[in-house]
């Protein structure tokens, strides 16, 4: 490549410099691309979070249970948290369900869930998963058991659950339009 100016490309020519985001130090114009690109493929921020109030299915709370929920949103990426916190006299009823705040764009999302045994302070791996392309098909979620099938959650089934006992559930997936 030639040193005469005239030859190079004009970013390369360019005698003024560019400037970082914070306009305190100069960047080249490749650089500057470099950044637009990633900002454009990976937007900054986390977005807001916003509150929302999950359908749980297959488990009555109790007296005293709760369910809580909230997502953030930064174009299509959705996140969000799911806390299920089990009363005096809940009872399971089959798989565990939970309602997603934003339509995926793909079925078969698949999630983190923690379980926590309030008596014993255990700690177990839950699996959540969508198989369905809808929010109103809810993220089932199951046990990890040792053999790697997931199992249905029971009143005794990681152990033994009591009141006080919570099921968190995070997750991120893309959603289906902006």
């Amino acid at each position: 490549m030639s040193s005469d100016p005239s030859v190079l490309p004009s970013y390369v020519a360019r005698t003024e410099p560019y400037r970082d985001v914070d306009g305190d130090g100069p960047i080249t114009r490749g650089t500057k691309r470099i950044v637009q690109w990633l900002t454009a493929v990976f937007p900054l921020g986390a977005g807001a979070w916003t509150a929302y109030t999950p359908t749980v299915t297959g488990l009555a709370l109790g007296t005293g249970g709760t369910v809580t929920g909230r997502y953030s949103r930064v174009g299509r990426r959705v996140r969000g948290r799911v806390e299920i916190v089990l009363g005096t006299g809940f009872a399971f009823s089959g798989d565990l369900q939970v309602t997603l705040p934003v339509t995926p764009a793909y079925g078969y999302v698949r999630a983190d869930a923690l379980g926590r045994m309030s008596t014993s302070g255990s700690i177990f791996e839950l699996v959540a998963a969508v198989y369905s392309v809808t929010t109103s098909t809810p993220l089932t979620v199951r046990y990890a058991a040792t053999n790697q099938q997931h199992t249905t959650i029971t009143g005794t089934l990681p152990a033994s659950w009591s009141a006080g006992g919570r099921i968190v559930v995070e997750f991120a997936y893309e959603a289906a339009a902006d």
